[in-house]
């Protein structure tokens, strides 16, 4: 099984926390770059990124990667990359969320087969 890991942690103020799975095993099927127009993602002077997923009974989702993750940042690109590569070719997704545990976004995905 080949897995690809794209991490980046994250430490809040009061340090870090145990992280929270947000999701597993899911299929991104669109992945959105740049000012996103959303009252659920903070735009992060045009450098957001946002990505939908399915997960496995067909129900779909969408989060951002944390806004220290984004295009203006070099670990998010590679992020933003590996969520490109995971939509072109249906490998699978995990993502993570370290800082706060809530799944309102995430710091660190993992690619599957």
């Amino acid at each position: 099984m080949i897995r690809i890991f794209a991490v980046a942690l994250l430490f809040s103020a009061s340090g870090a926390c145990a992280a929270s799975q947000c999701f597993s095993d899911v299929q991104v099927v669109n992945v959105s770059l740049g000012y996103i127009d959303d009252d659920e993602v903070t735009v992060d002077s045009g450098n957001a990124v946002r990505f939908e997923f399915l997960t496995s009974d067909g129900r779909r989702y969408f989060t951002t990667l944390d806004w220290g993750l984004n295009l203006n940042d070099p670990v998010g690109r590679v992020m933003t990359q590996a969520l490109q590569l995971a939509m072109t070719s249906g490998l699978r997704v995990t993502g993570y969320d370290h800082v706060g545990g809530t799944c309102d976004d995430v710091q660190e995905i993992q690619l599957t087969n």
